[in-house]
């Protein structure tokens, strides 16, 4: 998302960047548990409210963009604020409306974290060796093509990574807080877990 932001704008598009993948983790907490209250300076403030003041709140600005867009004629600034707008508008109808039962679609989910992650690596990787390297039919195939190469390798990098890597780490990650709460009374526990400012459950 960041690279169809306007030039001029990229630190603060980053930094609402951040601010979706914050919406994100916040959003899994509502969807797994809509009654869920979080500690927010002491208060019990329902996850309902969060979800809603941050969905508004990062809409604001692609939509900001997207009027300045409208007004000066900028294509870029309407193009980050469509893609934006579009993107969370769909999340929000899709998640709530369809429940996906189907095995891989559910294990791409898993993995998605890795592809989010390592997929640039495996493009800039295949299109410096196509430039460079490839044979000149190679290079001469369809976008399609390219396209299904560059996704099937992403899922299988990402996969590797996923059980050699992210998943060990959140393994050693839940041993370390199960032998925190050995340490811990219990009533601290419950009365940290799901504060905002120290992580969620």
């Amino acid at each position: 998302m960041v690279y169809n932001a306007p030039k001029d704008r990229g630190l603060e598009v980053f930094g609402q960047t951040l601010s979706i993948m914050f919406w994100g983790g916040l959003f899994r907490n509502f969807y797994d548990d809509p009654q869920l209250k979080i500690n927010v300076f002491d208060k019990k403030v329902p996850i309902k409210f969060l979800v809603l003041l941050l969905t508004l709140a990062i809409l604001f600005v692609p939509m900001l963009s997207l009027v300045k867009g409208i007004l000066s004629d900028e294509f870029n600034y309407i193009q980050h604020g469509l893609s934006h707008s579009i993107g969370i508008i769909l999340f929000l109808i899709l998640s709530n409306t369809i429940k996906i039962e189907n095995r891989f679609i559910a294990w791409i989910g898993t993995i998605s974290y890795s592809m989010y992650l390592f997929h640039p690596i495996v493009f800039y990787t295949l299109f410096w060796w196509l430039r460079n390297y490839a044979p000149t039919p190679l290079t001469e195939l369809n976008l399609i093509v390219y396209l299904i190469v560059n996704f099937a390798l992403s899922i299988a990098f990402s996969a590797i990574t996923y059980y050699l890597v992210e998943k060990p780490f959140i393994n050693i990650s839940y041993h370390l807080t199960s032998y925190k709460k050995t340490l811990i009374p219990a009533e601290i526990m419950n009365k940290t877990k799901t504060n905002i400012l120290t992580g969620f459950p």
